[in-house]
C-alpha cells in the first residue's frame, strides 16, 4: 500500500489533528500545573482531575436525587388525595347507616313505651274502676325538640294563670283543661 493512498481515507486527516492538539493542550495544561518535577506536575494534574469529576459526580447525583424526591412526593400526594377521598366517603356512607339505625330504634322504642303505658293503664283501671288513671301521651321523637317551643308545663301554667281553673288551653294540636288532679 502506498503512503498517498493511505492518507486519503475520510476523516483520518481531521482525526490525526484533533489527537495533536489534544497532546498539545495536555502538555500545556501539565506545564501549568503546580509542581517542580513533570511527574510531580501529572500527579497534580490528574487528583484537580479526579477532584473536578468527582464533584461533577456528586452534583448529577444530587440533583437526580432531588427530582426522585419530588416525583416521589407528587405520587405520595395524589395517592393521599384519593385515599382521603375515599376514606371520607366511607366515613359518610357509615354516618348514614347509624343515622337510619338510630331513627329505627327511636321509633321502636316509642312503641313500646306506648304499648307498655296503654297496659298498665288498662291494668290500673280494671284494679280500681272509680280512680281513672290519667296518662301522658307520648309522642314520638324523630327529630331534635325545637328550644323555641314550650314544654307541657309551662303551656299549662301560662293558661291557668290567664284562665284559672276552669279553662282549656291547646298544646301541640290537643286540647286540655287546667284543672289539677284533685279538682
Amino acid at each position: 500500500m502506498a503512503k498517498g493512498v493511505y492518507d486519503l481515507k475520510p476523516g483520518r486527516a481531521k482525526r490525526k489533528a484533533a489527537r495533536q492538539t489534544k497532546r498539545t493542550a495536555k502538555k500545556a495544561a501539565v506545564a501549568a500545573s503546580p509542581g517542580t518535577t513533570r511527574l510531580e506536575k501529572k500527579l497534580n494534574l490528574a487528583g484537580a482531575k479526579s477532584v473536578a469529576k468527582t464533584a461533577a459526580r456528586k452534583a448529577k447525583k444530587a440533583v437526580s436525587k432531588t427530582a426522585r424526591k419530588e416525583t416521589r412526593a407528587a405520587k405520595v400526594t395524589a395517592k393521599g388525595a384519593s385515599k382521603a377521598n375515599k376514606v371520607a366517603a366511607r366515613t359518610t356512607k357509615k354516618v348514614d347507616k347509624l343515622n337510619k339505625k338510630v331513627t329505627k330504634v327511636t321509633t321502636k322504642g316509642a312503641a313500646k313505651v306506648a304499648k307498655v303505658t296503654t297496659k298498665s293503664t288498662s291494668k290500673a283501671n280494671k284494679i280500681s274502676p272509680t280512680k281513672k288513671v290519667v296518662t301522658k301521651k307520648v309522642v314520638k321523637k324523630t327529630t331534635p325538640a325545637k328550644k323555641a317551643e314550650q314544654t307541657f308545663g309551662q303551656a299549662f301554667k301560662a293558661a291557668r294563670k290567664a284562665q284559672g281553673s276552669t279553662g282549656t288551653f291547646t298544646w301541640k294540636g290537643n286540647k286540655y283543661n287546667t284543672k289539677h288532679k284533685g279538682e
